[in-house]
């Protein structure tokens, strides 16, 4: 499955590596936010050690109300699982080794 953006494109994944915004507050506080879904989600999914194939839906739902003061935007639900799954592939192609939280607020912030 490829993800794409409003003009067609692949969201998020054709422009040129993220810049380091990573000494930036907004980055930090929504990595922060970020970091504690993983530990909710773990918390919530902790006999299956964290595993949840649908995690991008779970996410969604924890972060919906939360992210609209970071992004500057309140996104759909199905626009965060987007972003969320455009983060992660993204992340990979890249072989960035950056702790995802880090990783996907600046994707987010960027995108």
């Amino acid at each position: 499955m490829e993800l794409r953006g409003l003009g067609g494109t692949p969201y998020g994944l054709d422009k040129p590596s993220l810049p380091d915004f990573s000494s930036l507050p907004p980055v930090d506080e929504l990595a922060e936010l970020l970091r504690q879904a993983g530990k909710a989600h773990h918390q919530a999914y902790i006999e299956t050690d964290g595993e949840d194939p649908e995690w991008p839906l779970w996410y969604a739902e924890y972060l919906i109300d939360k992210v609209p003061e970071h992004l500057g935007r309140q996104p759909t639900k199905s626009e965060l699982v987007y972003l969320l799954l455009a983060a992660a592939k993204r992340q990979d192609v890249e072989a960035n080794d950056d702790p995802w939280p880090e990783y996907y607020a600046r994707f987010l912030l960027t995108t």
